[in-house]
């Protein structure tokens, strides 16, 4: 898990000097995470291998809760 969030950080801080606009899709509701933090999720779980959204998240909700 540290692994993947040093890589989740990295990215994030990569796609931020990008200077893209934070929202790729205008939504209505609140959002809990920005599309850019979503995209740095789903690359850093690519780099670790992890294939489906499920295992990530169950390996997350894991090793936070």
């Amino acid at each position: 898990m540290n692994n993947f969030i040093a890589n989740y950080i990295k990215i994030l801080s990569v796609l931020s000097d990008l200077n893209i606009s934070e929202q790729y899709q205008p939504q209505i509701r609140r959002q809990k995470l920005t599309d850019r933090e979503l995209i740095a999720m789903n690359f850093a779980a690519e780099f670790l291998s992890i294939d489906s959204d499920h295992q990530l998240f169950r390996i997350i909700e894991y090793r936070i809760g």
